[in-house]
């Protein structure tokens, strides 16, 4: 079965939808499209998909458009959707299990930035078990290849940087969660338990 939305054909994928829904766990089936996520996005204005149309096109099956589209990479995971959803569903959840999976799924993100941020928060927790500002902009930065830039943009950031640690608010050697195997056996974990649809758990 297929679906055309934008005179485009989109498969529908129902064990797509229902693997999603597993992986997030979000109760976005109790969605009635009020759009009140969408209405209080702070960042709806730069998605191609609204919040709201996500959800529904991840309860529809249509894995090429939800995977490929830039929303899932804009979200900033603010909650505000959430909050403001009469039906307390977990659009963020949903938005994280998207994410998730077109990276398992080898999908060439759109949002390049975005991506790359990503994965330095996820590579920052890993190594330290919490967040390193400093550490965090540093692979950021190496990761966009802004690291040695002289770009307006960068030096706006290393100025920036800068004044924040003159203030005490970064430190070069942020403390590390002691025992951190115990980090490291929950990433192990999760890549287990969250298997790109269809292929089961590990």
């Amino acid at each position: 079965m297929t679906v055309r939305i934008k005179n485009t054909d989109y498969q529908v994928d129902a064990a797509f939808a229902r693997e999603i829904g597993k992986m997030c766990n979000a109760h976005a089936e109790r969605c009635y499209q009020c759009m009140m996520c969408t209405a209080g996005c702070p960042v709806s204005y730069a998605m191609d998909l609204k919040p709201h149309q996500v959800v529904r096109f991840a309860q529809m099956g249509l894995k090429d458009l939800v995977l490929n589209c830039s929303t899932i990479w804009l979200c900033a995971s603010c909650e505000t959707c959430a909050t403001r959803c009469p039906n307390e569903i977990e659009i963020v959840r949903v938005m994280d299990a998207l994410r998730e999976t077109a990276i398992r799924e080898g999908i060439e993100v759109p949002e390049k930035a975005a991506r790359a941020f990503h994965d330095s928060f996820l590579k920052v927790i890993r190594g330290r078990g919490r967040i390193s500002e400093l550490g965090l902009m540093t692979r950021l930065k190496w990761a966009t290849g802004e690291m040695f830039s002289l770009s307006g943009r960068a030096l706006a950031d290393m100025w920036l940087g800068w004044r924040m640690f003159v203030r005490g608010k970064l430190k070069f050697f942020p403390k590390k969660t002691e025992d951190r195997q115990v980090i490291e056996r929950m990433f192990e974990r999760l890549d287990k338990e969250t298997p790109p649809p269809g292929k089961g758990a590990g």
